[in-house]
């Protein structure tokens, strides 16, 4: 993992587009133990199963987490995402010109990006 993951990487943000990639990038971030992991969900892809619960932040379309989880509305599907990945410190979801859903931990565990 040494080879994917240099000494002063702090953050690996990830999509699903690719993967089997996006998943050795993770776990060789879960095995260093101090890298956050985002990621940006589109839509459900084959391998998200297995990545989503290994990150910190997931930012998705306001479509994905009721795809993701079978969970109708928004709020309901964000709270399920969380239950599904208890990494996560939050999902947000983007709603084009209405803004974004953000649903949070609470506390959070740390500030996203913090070096402390």
């Amino acid at each position: 993992h040494g080879a994917l993951l240099g000494v002063d990487v702090r953050l690996v943000h990830l999509d699903g587009r690719h993967p089997e990639a996006a998943l050795l990038v993770a776990q060789a971030a879960r095995r260093r133990g101090d890298i956050l992991i985002s990621i940006d969900a589109e839509r459900p892809r084959a391998g998200l199963d297995e990545l989503l619960p290994m990150c910190n932040a997931i930012f998705c379309n306001s479509t994905f987490a009721s795809e993701w989880t079978g969970v109708s509305g928004l709020p309901g599907s964000l709270a399920a995402v969380l239950d599904r990945c208890p990494l996560a410190e939050f999902a947000l979801a983007t709603r084009g010109e209405r803004g974004a859903l953000l649903l949070a931990r609470q506390p959070l565990r740390r500030e996203l990006g913090a070096t402390t």
